[in-house]
């Protein structure tokens, strides 16, 4: 059984697969692992503050309970902020703090305009300088390498010129 499951997940994974099952009153959207869809986005406060979201990329499925399913060695997220004005603020960087489940995860790269990393004691933190061009920062891409199977979450926290928070569910299974 378990062997059909892995099947049925790399071919819904390699973007062989069609559209997804939904259930009686909702809707339902299959993309291929090389796209990114939000997961999920959470606003703080009043007008100004910053949106952030999360997007999974490649080797990212969605489980049944809507978590992100990661099965293999690595993976590809990006978060995505916007909003908190234009970024003139002098002096005052964005900064997001990116918390994982460690130790079953490991940052292996990141990379976007205007952004600089470092590993913290929960995960990443990143910080960048530039403005906001029309309200948005460039995106910030993750790459990270699955060392164990666990069950945990991401969450985003960024500051700077207003504040903005996201999360989501992901359940890393490295069996073959």
């Amino acid at each position: 059984m378990r062997t059909i499951v892995g099947f049925a997940l790399l071919f819904v994974l390699s973007g062989c697969a069609g559209g997804g099952g939904a259930s009686p009153g909702s809707s339902s959207t299959t993309s291929a692992p090389t796209t990114t869809s939000p997961v999920e986005t959470t606003t703080s406060g009043p007008s100004g503050d910053l949106e952030v979201s999360l997007e999974k990329g490649r080797g990212v499925a969605l489980d049944n309970t809507g978590a992100w399913y990661v099965h293999g060695s690595s993976f590809e997220f990006s978060v995505v902020v916007g909003g908190g004005g234009s970024g003139e603020a002098p002096g005052e960087a964005l900064v997001v703090a990116v918390t994982l489940p460690l130790p079953s995860l490991e940052v292996t790269g990141t990379e976007g305009d205007g952004w600089s990393c470092e590993d913290s004691d929960a995960g990443l933190s990143c910080t960048n300088s530039g403005v906001a061009a029309d309200g948005k920062w460039s995106v910030l891409k993750v790459t990270s390498s699955v060392k164990e199977t666990a069950r945990g979450s991401i969450s985003v926290k960024v500051t700077g010129p207003g504040e903005g928070e996201a999360s989501t569910e992901v359940a890393l299974d490295t069996s073959s």
